[in-house]
């Protein structure tokens, strides 16, 4: 039984980032993780946007309590320390092509059609 003196606990709300820009960076400073988003022209291509034809960046932090997951559109990179307090945490990361599709789904479920359907091999 709750007290009548205690307040009612927050609910903490957990969102997902999403990385959508080419050449984002996620790096880790202590419990946050840090993001860092090239800003292009608007009337460039998709195509030909890289870091080198950034017109500068954008920085946000996430307190990593907020996150329940990330999904990596691209060609984005997350650093091997915020991997890891992604890990401890329990954020999922999830790495898609540009279209939103994981990027070997195909190749994985036809390997994985083709052995279902093959005959055992039985060592004598």
């Amino acid at each position: 039984m709750r007290s009548e003196l205690s307040p009612p606990l927050p609910e903490i709300q957990q969102n997902t980032l999403y990385l959508t820009t080419p050449g984002s960076y996620v790096a880790r400073d202590h419990l946050t993780l840090q993001v860092e988003v090239p800003v292009y022209p608007d009337d460039q291509p998709l195509d030909q946007r890289t870091l080198e034809t950034a017109t500068g960046s954008r920085k946000v932090s996430t307190p990593i309590h907020h996150l329940e997951s990330i999904c990596v559109f691209g060609a984005s990179t997350i650093s091997p320390p915020a991997l890891d307090l992604c890990w401890e945490h329990g954020v999922a990361v999830n790495y898609l092509n540009e279209l939103g599709a994981s990027p070997r789904s195909p190749n994985r479920r036809g390997r994985y059609q083709r052995h279902a359907s093959s005959r055992p091999v039985s060592r004598g």
